[in-house]
């Protein structure tokens, strides 16, 4: 979804639309905005796959208590690769605004994929949420 680059524009919609349908009648809209930019932030910052080290890498939304929610980079290494976690952070800082960055990471054995190959988050989710991954940082 893209919204105009106006100075107070979605302001004026929601209150455009709450004058239309009542009060409260924008705030699935906002929500859904954002949603839509929480998964661009976590599909962005995928791109640590680009890293030499990495043969998979996938991020997920995962509890937080200060912020609500933060994401956790799970990381399949290359055969024989090396890295850590403080090293793909700074790979990813010059991209990505520092608050972006995960600060929670899990090295894993193979992103969990569905029967037509895509990253099963909802397996990572489970998994987090059960302790079957192992997380470094705070």
């Amino acid at each position: 979804m893209a919204l105009p680059q106006v100075a107070g524009w979605l302001e004026h919609a929601r209150e455009l639309r709450e004058w239309i349908d009542g009060p409260g009648a924008a705030l699935p809209e906002l929500e859904r905005l954002n949603q839509v930019t929480e998964r661009n932030v976590l599909l962005q910052l995928e791109h640590l796959r680009a890293h030499p080290a990495v043969a998979e890498a996938a991020v997920i939304a995962i509890p937080d208590d200060k912020w609500a929610e933060r994401p956790l980079a799970a990381v399949v290494l290359k055969e024989g690769a090396s890295v850590t976690s403080d090293e793909l952070r700074a790979f990813l800082e010059p991209q990505f605004a520092k608050w972006w960055l995960p600060e929670r990471w899990s090295f894993i054995d193979e992103v969990p994929k569905t029967s037509v190959g895509k990253f099963d988050k909802k397996v990572l989710r489970a998994d987090y949420a059960e302790d079957r991954l192992t997380v470094l940082g705070n």
